[in-house]
C-alpha cells in the first residue's frame, strides 16, 4: 500500500502527440481572381503536412527540452515480400526522424495509402480539400489506438494531444492514457483533443459520444468556426470540458473557463500581423503554444497561487503571438520560432517570483537582456 501511494507522485517529462500526417501541394492563386479558374493557381510548394505533423513539430520548435513522443499513420506497400511504408510514407519518415523526437511511429495499415491535400492560399488564405485513391482507404482511417508502442509511450508521457483522428478512435485513445497512470503512478496533466471542421460536424449531433470525451479530457482546442459547427453553446462540451480555447483570428481568443462549473468567458486580444504570408499551420502552432504555456503553469508554485484566470489569459495570449508569428513565415512548415516568452514564462514559473509581476514590466526586461525581443509580451494585467 506504501508503494502504491508512493507512485502518485511521479512526474513524467514527456508529451505524446497523436495525430495525421501526409503530403501537401501549396498552391497560390490571386485575390481577385475567381476561385474556380484553375489555370491562374500556380505551385507554390510540395511539402508535408497533416495537423498532427505541424502540431508536433511546432511544439518541438517551442520546448526543445520536452521528450516528445509522436504516433501517425502512414501506407504501406509491398517490397520483396515485406511490408514497407509507401514513397510518401517514407518521405514523410526521413523527414520526422531529422525532428529528433524521443519516440516516432508511423503505423503502416495493409492496403492503405498515405494522405495527400492539395491547400490553395488565396490572399494568404487557406482553403483546401483532400485527394485520396479511390481504389484504398487513407491510411488515417485505420489506425490502431491500442499500439503496443503508443501504450508504452503513454506511460512516459504527462499529457496526451489528440487531433485530427475520429472521436471514436479519440475516446480510446484517452481511456487507455488514463489508465496508464494506474499502473504506473505518472501524474497526468493534460488530455488535449483539437477540433477541425470535419470533426466538429461528426461530433455536433452525438451528445452522448460528446458526453464520453468530456468524461476524459480536460482541454479542447478549436477555431471559432468549428466551434459554431459543434453547436456552439448548445453543444454538452461547451459547460463539460473544464477549459476550452477557441482561437479567432485578428480578434484574439476566447477561453472558457468550465472547472468548478464557472463557465466564465476569459478574452486575450490578438498579436498584430504584420504581413500575411502563409496562414497555412497558424492554428497547429497556437494550439502547442496554449497547451505548452498551460503545462508550464501546472508544473510551477504558480499554479497554486496565480488566479487561474490570470493564467489562462497568459496562455490564450501566447497562443496569438505564435499563430501570428507562423502567419508572417512563407514556408508551410517553418516553426523556427522556438518563441523567446517560453524562456521568460519557465523564469517565471521556476522562480519566486510574485504572480502579480507576471506582465509586460519583469518580462520585457528579461527579454531585452537575453534577446532583445519586447514585443512578444505587450501583456499587461490590463485588458
Amino acid at each position: 500500500m506504501q508503494q502504491s501511494k508512493a507512485q502518485h507522485h511521479i512526474r513524467a517529462r514527456g508529451i505524446t502527440i497523436v495525430g495525421s500526417c501526409g503530403i501537401e501541394e501549396i498552391y497560390r492563386q490571386d485575390a481577385e481572381t475567381d476561385k474556380h479558374d484553375i489555370a491562374t493557381i500556380a505551385l507554390y510548394e510540395r511539402t508535408f503536412g497533416g495537423a498532427g505533423l505541424c502540431l508536433a513539430t511546432a511544439y518541438s520548435h517551442i520546448d526543445q527540452h520536452a521528450p516528445i513522443y509522436f504516433h501517425s499513420v502512414v501506407g504501406s506497400q509491398m517490397s520483396e515480400g515485406q511490408l514497407q511504408r509507401d514513397c510518401d510514407g517514407e518521405l514523410i519518415f526521413k523527414f520526422l526522424n531529422k525532428r529528433k523526437f524521443k519516440g516516432l511511429s508511423l503505423q503502416m495499415p495493409v492496403g492503405a495509402v498515405t494522405e495527400k491535400n492539395i491547400i490553395v492560399l488565396k490572399d494568404s488564405r487557406r482553403s483546401g480539400y483532400r485527394l485520396a485513391s479511390k481504389s484504398s482507404d487513407v491510411a488515417r482511417k485505420s489506425f490502431d489506438p491500442q499500439n503496443t508502442r503508443l501504450l508504452e509511450d503513454f506511460q512516459n508521457s504527462h499529457s496526451l494531444i489528440v487531433t485530427s483522428f475520429t472521436p471514436e478512435v479519440a475516446v480510446v485513445l484517452f481511456k487507455e492514457f488514463a489508465n496508464s497512470s494506474k499502473h504506473t503512478g505518472v501524474e497526468k496533466l493534460c488530455a488535449c483533443y483539437t477540433l477541425n471542421s470535419e470533426i466538429a460536424s461528426l461530433l455536433c449531433d452525438k451528445s452522448s459520444l460528446q458526453k464520453e470525451l468530456a468524461a476524459h479530457i480536460n482541454v479542447i482546442c478549436l477555431s471559432e468556426e468549428e466551434f459554431d459547427i459543434l453547436g456552439g453553446k448548445n453543444s454538452v462540451l461547451h459547460t463539460s470540458v473544464p477549459i476550452i480555447l477557441i482561437t479567432r483570428g485578428e480578434k484574439g481568443s476566447l477561453i472558457i473557463d468550465n472547472t468548478q462549473g464557472r463557465n466564465e468567458y476569459i478574452t486575450a486580444r490578438a498579436f498584430e500581423v504584420k504581413t500575411a504570408t502563409n496562414d497555412n499551420g497558424a492554428g497547429e502552432a497556437a494550439h502547442a503554444a496554449f497547451i505548452h504555456t498551460l503545462i508550464s503553469f501546472k508544473q510551477s508554485p504558480l499554479w497554486k497561487t496565480q488566479s487561474l484566470k490570470r493564467m489562462l489569459q497568459i496562455s490564450g495570449y501566447v497562443a496569438n503571438v505564435a499563430g501570428a508569428l507562423k502567419i508572417q513565415t512563407h514556408s508551410s512548415l517553418d516553426f523556427r520560432n522556438n518563441l523567446d516568452y517560453t524562456i521568460a514564462l519557465s523564469m517565471c514559473a521556476n522562480t519566486s517570483i510574485k504572480p502579480r509581476m507576471i506582465g509586460a514590466h519583469i518580462l520585457g526586461k528579461y527579454l531585452q537582456q537575453h534577446r532583445g525581443h519586447t514585443y512578444y509580451f505587450e501583456l499587461t494585467t490590463r485588458q
